[in-house]
């Protein structure tokens, strides 16, 4: 309802503060929803929930919970204060418009209601949301055509945000899982290997935490996720957020006598990974090397 009310008066759902949220409280659920006793005592922990939300939804943090669970008890006192007076009641008792709070319904469907929150929600919120969809209904991955035996996908790998932009541009086997693939770009940047990591495809997230909710990275290969055309994201190191855009360039035939996976370009050179890196000073002066990479990646191939 809170939701609801506030799309009403075109403002996103989640921006409630408490002088707002007890406004709320005492002008609109004390004279229009009927409230039991059992749910009376419930309906703080149900306030505190709400408001806990719109601080996340507002990338507020910390400060700001502790701000709301110092002034909720002062507004759900003045809550109940006016849900019980007697004009309150009286109101309730003859309103056509007054509803039970376990049946509260709109005019509209719930999938209506969720579109215009999802379109008003953060883009931060609305990801989420997706990967909750992604993570409920996967995707059922495609079947490996059988020409994708004699086919070399021609990526190129970007580190996002970096200035000036660092990328390598890579071949490697169509037929290649993405868990090659993150053996690959380790190898092309020179990354350690030691930190969770996930790609995040049109078929879901797929890495090496199944708690996390991840696909399996050896269940999928290249030409199943990504054709000409199409770019996909790896992650690599949740705390230092290594984000990576794949682009697939290409798709060509495999070329006689090549080895693969191999780097045909690139700019920048490898990356200093923790500014504490003892090798961090030699790299500043260091070239881009096309042959440095790709004996790392002839390593993989061994």
């Amino acid at each position: 309802m809170a939701a609801d009310w506030a799309l009403d008066l075109g403002r996103p759902a989640q921006r409630y503060g408490p002088l707002s949220l007890g406004y709320f409280l005492i002008t609109e659920v004390s004279q229009h929803i009927a409230l039991g006793a059992d749910d009376l005592a419930l309906l703080p922990a149900v306030i505190r929930a709400w408001a806990h939300f719109t601080t996340d939804a507002r990338e507020l943090g910390s400060a700001a919970h502790e701000q709301w669970d110092e002034q909720l008890p002062d507004i759900l006192d003045e809550f109940v204060a006016s849900y019980r007076e007697p004009d309150a009641a009286d109101h309730r008792a003859t309103c056509a418009d007054v509803i039970d709070f376990r049946l509260y319904e709109t005019e509209t469907s719930s999938e209506a209601v969720f579109d215009r929150l999802y379109a008003s929600a953060p883009a931060f919120v609305r990801r989420q949301l997706d990967d909750a969809e992604l993570a409920v209904h996967p995707p059922t991955i495609p079947a490996a055509a059988v020409e994708s035996a004699g086919t070399v996908h021609q990526i190129k790998v970007l580190l996002r945000g970096s200035k000036p932009p660092i990328w390598r541009r890579l071949e490697i086997s169509s037929t290649s899982t993405l868990a090659d693939l993150h053996n690959v770009i380790q190898a092309a940047f020179d990354w350690d290997d030691d930190h969770l990591w996930m790609f995040t495809t049109a078929y879901g997230k797929f890495g090496c935490s199944p708690d996390l909710g991840d696909r399996d990275p050896d269940e999928a290969t290249i030409a199943q996720i990504a054709g000409e055309g199409v770019t996909f994201r790896y992650l690599f190191d949740f705390g230092d957020d290594l984000d990576h855009d794949v682009i697939v360039e290409k798709v060509v035939p495999v070329t006689a006598g090549a080895a693969y996976p191999q780097c045909i370009g690139g700019r920048q050179p490898d990356p200093v990974q923790y500014y504490f890196d003892e090798d961090g000073e030699g790299r500043a002066d260091a070239l881009f090397d096309t042959d440095v990479i790709n004996a790392r990646l002839a390593r993989l191939r061994s």
